[in-house]
């Protein structure tokens, strides 16, 4: 299964505000609710509010459904629940800057140059303007910790990102934490066909730049060499997909609930593969499940 990268929700309503996290990177919720382009910031102070909610309210009450089972909404954290990410990598951006006023004129004078390095971040809505997103308040503190990693690796190391239009570069990174280890897999996704068209002095550059920075639980290459009018992060090629550094074993969880297997059997969750992004509300939906099922525990 395969998704696009999120797109930036354009606008939020107004909120109050809420504690903070603990990690290096995660953000303060007080500042990206309300302000963040992030779509998943967006009903941080109100989830019940969500479009998503109001949906689901609204498809129950039309069916017959509600007349067996009340449709209830469960709110968990709000904040650090998401464990997965993916997020789209451009060539460094055109930004216009105002200079001070000058004596002469009263006015500043406009001036555009470019961001210094791959902009890391998710799509304006209904462009491939790529805003940046190096933190979100939903994101688990290690994918934001990774992503501020990784987007200073590529300042130092020159990497290029896709233009949008030619192949090469870097296009999109893919990141993935281990629950009991908080080890982040990540998956280097470049527009090209394999190593030869990058340079394997510029991949062995980065990666051991990457690997200098922090503990990883792997880190992958993955080529996929799409032209500007396929969006498909992943491309279908399977040998396409070269393990560069860290744990040949891929990652591991365990969905664990009262009533549930003891031990919990592991769910290996290699980079090619779906996985939920809330594992802990994945885990209350196979609970509530369930309880449809004959002769199961709850």
């Amino acid at each position: 299964r395969r998704r696009a990268p999120q797109r930036a929700a354009p606008s939020s309503t107004r909120t109050k505000p809420l504690s903070k996290t603990t990690s290096t990177h995660q953000p303060d919720v007080r500042a990206s609710i309300g302000t963040s382009a992030d779509p998943s910031a967006q009903y941080l102070q109100h989830p019940l509010s969500a479009p998503i909610v109001r949906d689901f309210r609204h498809f129950f009450a039309a069916t017959q459904i509600a007349t067996v089972c009340k449709a209830q909404v469960y709110v968990g954290p709000r904040m650090g629940w998401r464990t997965v990410a993916k997020l789209t990598v451009r060539a460094p951006q055109p930004v216009e800057s105002i200079s001070a006023k000058t004596p002469r004129t009263g006015k500043g004078t406009h001036a555009t140059a470019l961001t210094s390095a791959p902009v890391i971040g998710i799509f304006a809505p209904g462009t491939h303007h790529v805003l940046p997103l190096l933190s979100s308040a939903a994101h688990h503190p290690a994918i934001n910790d990774a992503v501020h990693e990784i987007h200073a690796a590529t300042r130092s190391c020159s990497v290029p990102g896709y233009n949008g239009k030619d192949h090469g570069g870097l296009s999109y990174i893919a990141l993935a934490v281990e629950s009991n280890t908080t080890l982040v897999q990540l998956v280097l996704v470049w527009n090209a066909a394999g190593a030869h068209e990058l340079g394997k002095h510029l991949l062995d550059t980065f990666v051991s730049d990457l690997v200098r920075r922090r503990s990883w639980h792997s880190i992958w290459c993955h080529y996929h060499r799409a032209d500007k009018h396929n969006n498909a992060i992943f491309g279908r090629e399977a040998a396409q997909w070269i393990q560069v550094h860290g744990d040949p074993c891929p990652l591991s969880e365990r969905l664990r609930f009262k009533g549930g297997m003891n031990p919990a059997p592991p769910l290996y969750l290699p980079p090619t593969v779906f996985r939920q992004a809330n594992l802990k509300g994945f885990s209350r939906i196979i609970k509530s499940i369930r309880t449809w099922l004959v002769n199961l525990p709850v």
